[in-house]
């Protein structure tokens, strides 16, 4: 199963989730150094190969840093995984990982030390949720990626996390996907409407997916100001 935590040679930790959807299986996850220094999403499409039982290639794949971190840098990334490992095979924009192996456990949560996001445009910055959770956005010409993550529960775990990629044309269109961040295990397509540069709203239902709307962060005691 290659649904996991996987630790990588970066020093960070990494929540793997892949789903079967029309066009296959898709690769989401979710990684941050312990030190709070980078926060990524990654998601890319698995293909066996033939040759080797077991074994996938994930092409296709796209990275991006999140406002989580302090880092902000995006591009490609295409994978190899077989008998938990996973293996870097080719990656654009300074990605720094090279392999990942799967553990069992949960490592503790990176500290939140850079909730004021980075500079960017559009729509790059944290958002808050109509379902009180934090939504760390990127927006990479049309494309816009997201982490999220609800209240951490009583034992440090968040109420759900998901890693969102969709493209900007009139609105926004995309697939989610919870990551074992959190505890819930939810997936679907996500249609977004660009009300301003500060406020986005839900288009159509998706199932699992709690937020009607999204205002960006201003002050973080500003939370549910809208």
């Amino acid at each position: 199963m290659i649904t996991g935590i996987y630790s990588c040679n970066d020093g960070g930790s990494y929540y793997v989730r892949t789903i079967s959807d029309a066009d296959g299986q898709r690769l989401f996850w979710f990684g941050e150094s312990a030190d709070g220094r980078f926060s990524n999403v990654h998601i890319g499409v698995l293909r066996a190969v033939p040759s080797r039982p077991g074994a996938f290639l994930i092409d296709d794949g796209l990275w991006f840093d999140v406002p989580k971190g302090s880092i902000a840098s995006s591009g490609k990334l295409d994978l190899r995984l077989e008998n938990g490992t996973i293996q870097k095979l080719q990656a654009t924009g300074g990605f720094g990982g090279s392999q990942w192996k799967k553990i069992s456990g949960r490592p503790a949560r990176a500290a939140q030390v850079n909730l004021r996001g980075f500079t960017g445009k559009g729509l790059t910055g944290v958002w808050i949720g109509s379902n009180g959770g934090t939504y760390y956005v990127h927006q990479r010409g049309a494309e816009v990626a997201w982490f999220a993550e609800g209240n951490a529960t009583s034992d440090g775990v968040p109420a759900f996390a998901n890693v969102f990629y969709g493209r900007l044309s009139a609105n926004v269109i995309g697939y989610w996907a919870d990551v074992p961040y959190g505890t819930t295990n939810g997936s679907g397509t996500l249609g977004l409407r660009v009300v301003n540069n500060d406020r986005l709203e839900r288009i159509g239902p998706t199932s699992g997916l709690g937020s009607q709307y999204w205002v960006r962060k201003v002050d973080w005691s500003d939370r549910l100001k809208c």
